[in-house]
């Protein structure tokens, strides 16, 4: 459990990869390759291995902001990282659009409620 006001290290794809393969490649030790990276601690060293043995180079790319399966393809954490600048507009057009559909939704919710009333 991380400790009040402990800030989290993010570490770049580059970083982790480099730092696995130098691990498996040279044998060197976890504390050797912690040094070099600057990397805080060896079980994020152990942790990356055990990723990148089972999924390879893939399970080091991000993951949040892929959509979901519910009926909204904005549900979750939003995405920080596109393939293109085209998908990167294309996104923040739908999610305009979406909010402002969800804000004329509310806004008819709440008329039917002061109706009712």
């Amino acid at each position: 459990m991380a400790k009040k006001g402990q800030k989290f290290r993010h570490y770049s794809q580059e970083i982790k990869l480099k730092a696995v393969q130098d691990y498996i490649k040279t044998n060197a030790s976890l504390l050797a390759v912690c040094n070099k990276y600057n990397i805080a601690s060896p079980e994020t060293v152990l942790k990356w291995t055990r990723i990148y043995r089972k999924e390879g180079i893939n399970g080091f790319l991000e993951r949040r902001g892929k959509a979901t399966k519910a009926s909204s393809p904005f549900k979750g954490r939003p995405r920080k990282y596109f393939e293109t600048e085209e998908e990167q507009k294309k996104y923040q057009n739908e999610r305009a659009e979406y909010d402002k559909n969800n804000a004329l939704q509310r806004e008819n919710l709440k008329i039917q409620k002061q109706k009712i009333r």
